[in-house]
């Protein structure tokens, strides 16, 4: 009797065990699509803060980044966004800066073509791409990568990257729905360098983002810094 049930007892185990990892099979072969998608004229909000390390002190940025495509034409968005709220502390004092109204042109890939205005003094354009994501081009599983290399537009100022990401899994932002990404983007040469993770939606919209910064140039001071910067969206 003794035998017979634990036989009963081992057969149901190897049944559970086998629903479990058939389960999990599943999941990790469950792909996602995400296609940058962004609404004509709906407006995002992000709460950003950027920490960098800028002549032996710390540089504090903090904004409500407010933006939306305003036009799609030939498969290239018009960008807008604005630094509302914004406040910069640099070792504890008001430096008094100020930042005009971004333009920009943006590919249908999320790729930046033309960028002007932004905050005085800094790259528009790099912190334009610390804040981009750039979506995988087709189906993509958790625990797989995907590269993509964007060339420069050296008349706009836009340099030469590469984008590596690799899918982790669905992820939540406060009640929204999300698909978390590890990622890095290395500029060709000695440029910048940015390491971090985005949670985005289907349509690859950001709704949080946080990474560590090297090589960031800031024309005000004439050198490249590192640092920290994070996002996320406002509901």
């Amino acid at each position: 009797m003794r035998t017979l049930r634990s036989i009963w007892f081992i057969s149901l185990t190897l049944a559970a065990t086998a629903v479990s990892v058939g389960a999990m099979a599943n999941v990790r072969q469950e792909k996602v699509s995400i296609k940058f998608n962004p609404k004509i004229d709906a407006v995002v909000v992000h709460q950003l803060q950027l920490e960098l390390n800028v002549l032996s002190t710390t540089a504090i940025v903090k904004a409500d980044l407010t933006s939306k495509a305003t036009a799609l034409k030939d498969d290239v968005y018009d960008y807008t966004a604005e630094f509302k709220n914004l406040t910069i502390d640099v070792g504890g004092n008001d430096p008094g800066i100020g930042a005009q109204e971004v333009k920009a042109k943006v590919g249908s890939d999320n790729t930046l073509r033309k960028i002007e205005g932004g905050i005085q003094g800094n790259d528009s354009a790099r912190l334009y791409l610390l804040l981009q994501f750039l979506a995988p081009t087709t189906e993509i599983g958790v625990g797989e990568t995907y590269t993509i290399d964007v060339p420069e537009r050296k008349e706009d100022l836009v340099p030469a990257y590469k984008f590596v990401g690799k899918y982790l899994g669905p992820a939540k932002v406060g009640d929204l729905d999300g698909f978390k990404f590890e990622t890095k983007l290395t500029e060709a040469g000695d440029g910048l360098i940015s390491t971090g993770t985005f949670t985005v939606n289907k349509d690859g919209i950001v709704l949080s983002m946080d990474a560590k910064i090297k090589n960031l140039p800031i024309p005000a001071v004439g050198q490249s810094v590192e640092g920290t910067i994070a996002a996320k969206i406002k509901p």
